[in-house]
């Protein structure tokens, strides 16, 4: 016990981190980051602020990051992945026959859609990020697109099934995806205007009710 107090203290010291210890500040950092340009956009974030609300230095983040451009893309690529990976994940375990069965096809798109509206919902200052950036060109919305393009390849291989078998024919792949931003993303980066509306916090107590309306809007006949 005493030689891990000492190393502890010679790591503090030094600067250095146990491997444990450095993921844990990039997670404090990328979800102090998160909030804060959430909150107040880019341009409006400091470094050292993101350091405070982590409760770690600015030395640190410019040592796992870099730049505070990098410290964006970094959340971006986090936030990014948290609906990637359930998104490969369901998509991923469809068989040949499932790809030939409307019903499963459209199962598993009600499931996709649930997903994006939970985590939306889970981390809605990933959609008020998107708000900010969304206003005017810059890289760091040039990078988002990227990644968002990124993500959408596998649904975009998705979505071709969908329309062989005659499936929200009304519908091209841009136009869905928007729909589905709009209404089962960005309405939950607007969270109180839009629990004004749905009568209840919809980020918990009418997040399932108002999702599935919007799935219904989809698929009225199922």
């Amino acid at each position: 016990m005493q030689n891990s107090t000492m190393t502890e203290a010679v790591e503090q010291r030094s600067g250095r981190q146990t491997d444990e210890a450095a993921e844990k500040t990039k997670e404090a950092i990328l979800a102090a980051a998160l909030s804060e340009f959430a909150k107040y956009g880019f341009e409006g974030s400091s470094l050292r602020n993101i350091a405070k609300a982590a409760g770690t230095t600015h030395g640190l983040i410019r040592h796992h990051f870099g730049s505070k451009e990098d410290v964006f893309y970094a959340v971006v690529d986090q936030s990014i992945e948290s609906y990637g990976k359930n998104e490969r994940f369901l998509i991923g375990q469809l068989s040949n026959q499932d790809l030939d069965d409307p019903k499963k096809l459209i199962a598993i798109h009600k499931e996709l859609l649930r997903n994006f509206a939970r985590i939306s919902a889970e981390r809605p200052e990933m959609m008020r990020m998107l708000m900010h950036e969304g206003s005017k060109p810059s890289e760091r919305l040039a990078y988002l697109y990227k990644k968002i393009e990124e993500l959408n390849d596998s649904y975009h291989h998705f979505f071709e099934h969908l329309h062989q078998k005659d499936i929200l024919p009304y519908l091209d792949h841009e136009s869905c995806f928007l729909f589905i931003l709009t209404n089962l993303g960005l309405v939950f980066g607007l969270s109180e205007v839009s629990s004004h509306y749905v009568g209840g916090d919809i980020l918990h107590e009418r997040l399932e009710a108002y999702t599935e309306r919007i799935i219904k809007i989809l698929y009225p006949n199922d």
